[in-house]
């Protein structure tokens, strides 16, 4: 299997690694000093919880995510959240980043479209 081979899904993954998005844990670090947060208080502005691991929003998304690393990865529920987020964000398994980019691509793309409609 490939990794990357939509260019796009390869994109928003990395964008999210580098920290080049727009999502709260990363804008917040450039304002003013009185309106700057600590990185755990840098919440979703949807619904205030960690974007990737806890957002509402992608709910559906994180769970289709969780059953195919559980399948292939049995061990990942028994990690805390932190453990969880670290092993996702730096794996080298080409089937759990092709899992991982898809969920990162589907999120992201379906953030933007729910912003651009509350707008």
């Amino acid at each position: 299997m490939k990794i990357g081979t939509d260019l796009g899904t390869c994109t928003k993954f990395t964008r999210l690694r580098l920290s080049a998005h727009k999502l709260n844990i990363e804008t917040v670090r450039y304002v003013t000093a009185d309106k700057r947060k600590e990185p755990e208080d840098r919440l979703c502005s949807y619904c205030n919880s960690n974007i990737v691991m806890k957002c509402l929003l992608y709910e559906d998304y994180r769970d289709k995510m969780y059953k195919d690393i559980d399948d292939l990865f049995p061990c990942f529920k028994d990690y805390n959240e932190g453990q969880q987020f670290i092993w996702l964000m730096s794996n080298l398994d080409e089937d759990i980043i092709n899992i991982i980019t898809t969920y990162v691509y589907n999120s992201f793309t379906k953030r933007r479209n729910t912003i651009n409609t509350q707008k």
